[in-house]
């Protein structure tokens, strides 16, 4: 595991630093994503903010998704607006942001939710469940 890891994190970087300042976005964001998956939160937190602030505009509704789901995985609570619009079509982040936010989910919403949870590492599924988890009790949903 330990070398998959480094192999990964070595591709990741080369990408990285291989592409010229102004194409940075999409590699560091791709990075940022790589390294929530290990939970490396700070370190993602840099990379997401590095295609934030950078000149190719086409990656900044991606680069905010990204640091509000590195905020909602730190434990932070994150504000309704953190997440883009377009981030309300994801089912699993927008059910999150929405308890989050004590906005009211809807039982199908939840229980759809934790189907999405395959797409992202064990670390962060992991974080995920807990929350999840409480909306259900706290509906009284137990099925």
């Amino acid at each position: 595991m330990k070398h998959a890891f480094n192999d990964a994190q070595t591709r990741y970087a080369a990408r990285f630093t291989d592409a010229s300042p102004l194409q940075r976005a999409a590699p560091a964001l791709d990075y940022a994503q790589f390294l929530m998956g290990w939970l490396m939160l700070p370190e993602a937190k840099d990379f997401a903010n590095i295609a934030l602030t950078s000149a190719d505009t086409t990656q900044h509704d991606r680069a905010k998704a990204t640091l509000a789901m590195i905020d909602v995985l730190s434990g932070i609570t994150v504000p309704v607006d953190a997440f883009p619009k377009s981030m309300e079509k994801d089912l699993l982040w927008s059910v999150i942001l929405d308890l989050q936010a004590g906005a009211s989910v809807t039982k199908s919403r939840l229980r759809k939710a934790p189907s999405k949870l395959n797409l992202h590492s064990p670390a962060v599924s992991g974080r995920l469940v807990p929350i999840i988890f409480k909306a259900a009790i706290a509906a009284d949903d137990l099925d």
